[in-house]
């Protein structure tokens, strides 16, 4: 009977403590506090939260237990130190680098059964810390609903007042996705008083899992001296990446392929080996998903084909990621004549269209012949070749002696002052045109003068050579010939 009132109040006596003891707790409460209340974009706070130790009557809680999705949708949140146990409080630091400038409010935090207050944080434009002046930055996405596998470029555009020396994205770190860094581009923007720089990078994001996905990329980091002063957070964003249709077979690239050649046709003798160069791209997909198509070059019965070369070349511009195949293709004629290869095939998934796209490219033809019939086309085509210049050669001979006679024809009419003159000069352009020049004035003007000219000038001709004339009549009916001669070669003169 002792004994059972014993334990009795034993009991009694541990509930009373344990409700004591969980009274105390909630009266001292979760705290939540802030080194500063306001901070620059690209710069950190530290959130301390302190709560008791015990939190309840049946276990130990402990603060890194907390659900901190709320805070991580205004914050990137950083839990990097450990829980601290002091007298019988846990205290936790949390750093918190904001996603946007302005009015931002740290969410109520529940831990167990308690809560924390409210706390308004402002965050300010970024700072520059040569120029003293602000920095703005802003983020875009190419798409939110891409397939698996389907490029995505994240932008980072920053505007500086001065030049930005050391600028680089931090290493990725995801797990269900490939990520590639894109180049840095500088834009200068000239202004009136102060020229401003435009950065642009980012990443270009393969998601490898379809469904709905949350995406946290790393910051970009700004340095000045050699000192990092701020990182720029993008915040995080909602995919919903489509899986890709049952039926594409999982080694096909999602993105586009192109197949090129600087030459269709190429010339090779027969039984000497020859090379011929092919560069295959892959735009806008990972660099490891360009297919290899060397098994695609196959000899055939006039055409000999070896293991080709292949020099890879990696582009990573802002407008996505580009990696080439350039394939040096050894090949060898056994015969003469046209030969050419069975086009290379191409499958690749176009995201745009939602489809599988299958292409076939012709690889460059190859003329061959053997030598000797080569140096027989060779002298035939020397030959030719020679026969157009001898031609060409008189076809320009003539005309330039033709002009010149023109020319010395109108020269004698400007200054002529009797009949000789006159007839000397109607004898260049007969001889200009191929004839012996013995005409007779009638005869002459049938030949070079147009029936209202011959009306015209038939008369003062007659009279100039078997008739008396004056001065006066010579000067008119040297510049009414002249004229006559430039109606006949307008282009000329």
């Amino acid at each position: 009977m002792v004994t059972g009132v014993r334990t009795i109040l034993f009991l009694l006596n541990f509930a009373y403590i344990t409700i004591g003891i969980a009274q105390t707790d909630e009266t001292t409460g979760l705290t939540a506090s802030l080194n500063t209340n306001q901070v620059e974009l690209g710069k950190h706070v530290n959130l301390t939260l302190s709560a008791p130790t015990t939190v309840s009557s049946t276990k130990l809680n402990q603060l890194d237990t907390i659900d901190l999705s709320k805070l991580k949708s205004l914050f990137h949140v950083e839990t990097y130190s450990d829980i601290e146990l002091e007298a019988g409080k846990q205290n936790w630091q949390i750093r918190l680098t904001p996603y946007h400038k302005g009015k931002q409010t740290i969410p109520v935090l529940t831990f167990s059964d308690l809560k924390s207050n409210p706390i308004e944080i402002t965050v300010t434009d970024a700072i520059d810390s040569k120029s003293r002046r602000p920095m703005t930055i802003s983020y875009s996405a190419s798409t939110l609903s891409p397939w698996v596998r389907e490029q995505v470029l994240v932008i980072y555009k920053l505007n500086s007042s001065l030049k930005l020396y050391d600028l680089k994205l931090d290493e990725p770190d995801l797990v269900k996705a490939i990520m590639h860094e894109l180049e840095v581009k500088e834009t200068i923007i000239q202004n009136n008083d102060n020229d401003t720089y435009d950065y642009q990078t980012g990443y270009a994001l393969f998601n490898l899992t379809d469904g709905q996905q949350k995406i946290n990329l790393p910051p970009l980091i700004v340095r000045r001296d050699g000192t990092t002063t701020h990182r720029f957070y993008p915040p995080p964003f909602e995919l919903t990446v489509k899986a890709l249709p049952l039926y594409l077979p999982a080694t096909v690239p999602v993105g586009k392929l192109s197949l090129e050649s600087d030459k269709s046709l190429q010339f090779s003798f027969t039984y000497r080996l020859t090379n011929t160069e092919l560069i295959l791209a892959g735009h806008h997909m990972p660099f490891s998903s360009l297919p290899d198509i060397g098994y695609q070059f196959i000899s055939t019965d006039s055409l000999q084909t070896y293991p080709a070369a292949q020099e890879e070349i990696y582009s990573n511009k802002l407008t996505g990621l580009t990696r080439s195949i350039q394939y040096t293709l050894p090949l060898k004629p056994i015969s003469q004549g046209l030969h050419t290869l069975k086009p290379v095939r191409l499958l690749s998934f176009d995201p745009d269209r939602g489809t599988l796209q299958t292409n076939e490219y012709n690889l460059p033809t190859l003329f061959s012949l053997n030598i000797w019939a080569s140096i027989t086309l060779i002298l035939l085509f020397s030959l030719f070749c020679l026969i157009v210049l001898y031609r060409l050669y008189r076809y320009l001979s003539y005309h330039i002696k033709r002009y010149r006679y023109y020319k010395l024809a109108l020269r004698h009419l400007t200054t002529a002052k009797d009949r000789q003159s006159i007839r000397s000069a109607l004898q260049l352009i007969a001889e200009a045109e191929g004839d012996n020049g013995n005409h007779t004035p009638q005869q002459w003007l049938k030949l070079y003068a147009s029936k209202s000219e011959e009306t015209k000038l038939k008369e003062p001709l007659n009279q100039l050579f078997y008739l008396s004339s004056d001065k006066q009549n010579i000067l008119t009916l040297t510049q009414d010939l002249i004229q006559t001669i430039k109606n006949k070669h307008i282009l000329i003169y």
